[in-house]
Formats: C-alpha cells, sequence, structure tokens
C-alpha cells in the first residue's frame, strides 16, 4: 500500500512491480500517512487534510470518522502504532499544514476511542511524524514540522517537550 499525498491510495500487488489506484469513499485524496491495525481483518487507517478515514475491508472502501466533532482540528497527519501492539495508535493533527498549532491524539482500540495527548507544552504547529522502535515499544518521538521534539516513554500516556528547537522536522527515526 501507498497513499500519496494529492494522489489517493495505490497498492501493488506484485511485490511492488505494478501499482493500482484504488479505494473509495475517502474524504480527500491527500493521503499523509496509513496503519493496518488487523491485516487478517482490512482493518485500515488513513488521514488525510480533512479526517481520519477508516477502512474495513483492506482498502477497498473508506468512512471518515468526522473528527473535527472530537478533535480540536480535522488537519490530520502522522500515524504510528505502539510496536507489539498495533491497536496502540498516536495520530499527529493541527490546524493545517504547517499550522500554528498541534495536538497528539491516542487511541487504544484500533481508533474506536481517542484521548488527546498530554504534552507538557503546546506544539508551535500540527504534529507532522512519529517514530517508535521495536525494542522500546513504551517510547515514541513526535514531531511537530515546525521544530519541536515531543517524546514519550509511557506509551503516549504524557509527552515532554525536547529543550532544543529544530528548524523544520518532516521526519524522525529512532535507533536505540
Amino acid at each position: 500500500y501507498a497513499g500519496v499525498e494529492i494522489d489517493g491510495l495505490h497498492r501493488s500487488q506484485d511485490g511492488g512491480l505494478n501499482w493500482q489506484r484504488f479505494g473509495t469513499g475517502l474524504s480527500s485524496v491527500d493521503i499523509h500517512a496509513l496503519a493496518m491495525i488487523d491485516e487478517s481483518a482490512g482493518w485500515m487507517l488513513a488521514t488525510t487534510n480533512n479526517d481520519l478515514n477508516v477502512s474495513r475491508d483492506g482498502g477497498e472502501t473508506w468512512s471518515p470518522e468526522g473528527v473535527s466533532r472530537r478533535f480540536s482540528w480535522g488537519y490530520c497527519r502522522g500515524l504510528a502504532q505502539r510496536p507489539g501492539d498495533p491497536r496502540t495508535v498516536y495520530l499527529g493533527n493541527g490546524n493545517g499544514p504547517p499550522g500554528s498549532a498541534g495536538a497528539i491524539q491516542v487511541s487504544r482500540d484500533g481508533g474506536a476511542s481517542w484521548t488527546a495527548g498530554q504534552l507538557d507544552s503546546a506544539p508551535n504547529s500540527t504534529i507532522w511524524t512519529f517514530a517508535v522502535h521495536e525494542s522500546a515499544p513504551d517510547f515514541a518521538a513526535a514531531a511537530a514540522v515546525s521544530g519541536l521534539l515531543y517524546l514519550t516513554d509511557d506509551a503516549g500516556g504524557s509527552w515532554r517537550r525536547t529543550r532544543h528547537e529544530f528548524g523544520e522536522i518532516r521526519s524522525v527515526t529512532l535507533v536505540l
């Protein structure tokens, strides 16, 4: 599977040789991130510029979740899953790209319900991306695109900002 920004969802069934665009019902073709919650059930999540979308049939059809009724903002960006626990999902969102405010949402049930992550200081932009590592499943990093980095060591229960502020962050990886 590949979510392509401003070009929808694509999949390959031959190891990446050929790709087909597919999936109906997405709130937008501006795909930002994908998560496979349960492959055998075809349960997936996709973030877009205006919502979180859920599929229960391997991406063939999607239903927008209407998160702007539950979250402060509907602009959804990064997704990550806790290693070894694919139903624990971190979602980054904010008030636009790059935005001036952001938040982290945490689900313990594959996206059926969400709670706001407890951050020790407000992000200065949309939470853009996450990093997790299988050797430390309770630890994760989250980056606001305008340079702030947040860390959790309790599987997303609380997030603390690092002291250093970067210029812009589009990607983060953990090496432990």
